[in-house]
């Protein structure tokens, strides 16, 4: 129990704090999408290059983190499919909601799974969260943006500009430069190492410091049905699934840890961004933003539990 609470207190006063300079406009929010920027680009980007080329993969069983890791999402996906028709019959959820309700299930915060599992694990879980970016952020853009296109968008995204946004992202751009840096055994110079080293280290508070800035409280005042639906499937069956493919798979403790924070953490923001670009319902996707990430400062915490 104190293990978890060490790990997690540090990110929930991080949340705290941004949520407290955003509010009382010591910081504007406004202005955080300059530090989002800064961090999207340039930051984490450096902490990823610099956790994957200086990992040791030697004692990890990636194959099967891999396998584990497609095998919840594929579940994960099977099971939304009826379940927007349920709610399309019983709830009236439009299509525009439910591709919010499918992003907010599906999408991870890999800001505050990276957190945590640098809090438990150290290198390793900086290393194992950069393989699970590098394995999952691929496969997100493609299911989200083709979830958004049938069920919300009037437009349709070319596979080559699908591709080229996933080519150019700046997170597989740095996690391919460190694995190959990793794989050929060379070092970086000390003032490269030295230079990514000292960018990284403001990623992750930069980064958790945002999430907070973006909750918006007042929109939580009254969840109804779809919030509750989004943020169930999010924070209780996700993790569940996760749990249940990395058992029958047999996988470690760490990639074990790895596999469920993936899908226990609330939803990405990126989320929001893409459903006000392609006619999702954008209200609803940032009010299942907040909620995610408030409840998951209980529910994170009571999973970590089950595994430490």
């Amino acid at each position: 129990m104190q293990t978890v609470l060490g790990a997690l207190a540090p990110v929930l006063l991080l949340i705290a704090t941004g949520w407290g300079l955003a509010t009382y406009r010591i910081l504007p929010r406004e202005s955080w999408s300059g530090i989002d920027t800064l961090s999207y680009w340039i930051l984490f980007p450096a902490v990823l290059f610099t956790n994957v080329a200086g990992a040791d993969f030697s004692s990890l069983d990636l194959g099967s983190y891999a396998i584990a890791l497609y095998g919840a999402l594929a579940l994960l996906c099977i099971l939304l499919v009826p379940l927007g028709r349920l709610l399309k019959s019983v709830l009236n959820v439009d299509s525009p909601s439910f591709s919010s309700i499918f992003q907010g299930t599906t999408r991870w915060n890999a800001f505050i799974a990276m957190a945590i599992a640098s809090n438990l694990m150290g290198q390793t879980g900086l290393a194992l969260t950069a393989i699970t970016m590098a394995l999952l952020i691929p496969i997100m853009n493609v299911l989200s943006i083709t979830m958004m296109t049938v069920y919300a968008s009037s437009s349709r995204l070319s596979l080559g500009a699908l591709l080229w946004g996933i080519i150019r992202n700046p997170f597989i751009v740095s996690i391919s430069a460190g694995l190959l840096l990793n794989i050929s055994g060379l070092a970086l110079p000390p003032v490269l190492a030295d230079y990514t080293s000292f960018l990284g280290r403001a990623a992750l508070p930069l980064a958790i410091l945002s999430v907070g800035a973006a909750i918006d409280l007042n929109s939580l005042r009254r969840p109804g049905p779809r919030l509750l639906v989004g943020l169930g499937m999010r924070l209780v069956i996700s993790p569940a699934i996760a749990l249940f493919v990395a058992t029958v798979l047999g996988l470690a403790p760490e990639t074990t840890l790895m596999l469920v924070m993936a899908f226990a953490v609330p939803t990405a923001a990126s989320a929001y961004v893409l459903a006000k670009q392609m006619g999702g319902n954008a209200p609803l996707m940032a009010e299942l933003l907040a909620l995610q990430t408030v409840v998951s400062a209980v529910t994170v915490p009571l999973w970590l539990l089950l595994l430490i």
